[in-house]
């Protein structure tokens, strides 16, 4: 038959498994010497069975330099993309080799390139921040100047950020302050009122519970008249009570809000300002210590 005729013809052949693109795992034939050539990721192969521990160890480091090889290609795409302006791709690019290598300071420092588009835009912050990491830990001193002279618009961003940081701390101080006064006489006031009621109810409730322990001693019943009437205005302090903390409890809120950036729209501008300059001084810092 047919199908058996075509096993029996692919017999010789060898097999690999490997993963596809989309993490799936499919078996390769290899036809020819060319095809050994790229590199292999989670590789299985039934050709491994009966070799020493020598022969898959060298087999292993040609996988790697495979790996390398084709890492260093995707770098020069990487860099050809760029200097045509088409920076999507060489991140593309970069992405693959970066599933190759590790540890590899150029690989960083082009990542950096390609994510600020040369050192000129950095909205895509995250990955600026996350390459600029690799480039502090492994890029070459050569690769840091570059970067160095590149970064006359990253400074001038950081300086943006400064004044912009100081105007809206400025602001929401000034905010704060006038609050602070309004907060702090409003929470008084929910004090006193507190007080005003929360010590009527503890006396009332205290004389209730007094005049309800002899009540069985008390022949003319009056205890327990004098129960009933305390424990009534008892009740109604309860409430009262209840109602002046609730007004106290808000009014504690308020100023222990007031003293907070992210209670407010300024200051949570503030905030976000802050950690935007934070992350853009950590980028510049990487390749450069003058920071100030």
């Amino acid at each position: 038959m047919a199908e058996e005729r075509l096993i029996d013809d692919d017999k010789d052949r060898k097999y690999r498994i490997r993963k596809n693109e989309n993490g799936e795992e499919e078996l390769v034939i290899i036809d020819d010497v060319e095809e050994e050539e790229f590199p292999l990721y989670d590789v299985v192969t039934d050709g491994d069975d009966g070799l020493t521990e020598e022969q898959i160890a060298e087999k292993r480091e040609e996988r790697r330099q495979n790996m390398q090889r084709k890492a260093e290609e995707l770098k020069v795409t990487a860099v050809e993309k760029m200097a045509q302006g088409d920076f999507e791709s060489a991140q593309y690019a970069l992405s693959q080799a970066s599933e190759l290598t590790e540890y590899d300071g150029e690989l960083y420092y082009l990542q950096l390139k390609a994510c600020s588009r040369n050192m000129t835009d950095f909205l895509n912050l995250e990955k600026c921040v996350e390459a600029s990491d690799g480039v502090r830990e492994y890029a070459g001193e050569e690769q840091k100047k570059e970067l160095n002279s590149l970064s006359q618009p990253l400074k001038e961003r950081i300086a943006t950020f400064e004044q912009k940081c100081k105007t809206l701390s400025d602001k929401n101080e000034a905010g704060k302050a006038e609050r602070r006064a309004t907060f702090a006489h409003n929470k008084k006031r929910a004090l006193i009122a507190f007080a005003g009621t929360a010590v009527p109810f503890a006396v009332l409730a205290v004389l209730a519970i007094i005049f309800a322990s002899m009540i069985y001693a008390d022949k003319d019943g009056l205890f327990i008249i004098l129960t009933i009437a305390f424990a009534a205005c008892a009740a109604v302090g309860l409430f009262a009570t209840l109602f002046t903390f609730t007004r106290f409890s808000d009014a504690n809120r308020n100023v222990k809000l007031n003293e907070r950036d992210s209670s407010t729209a300024v200051g949570r501008e503030l905030i976000s300002c802050i950690e935007e300059l934070e992350n853009l001084k950590k980028i510049y810092s990487s390749f450069s210590n003058d920071i100030s």
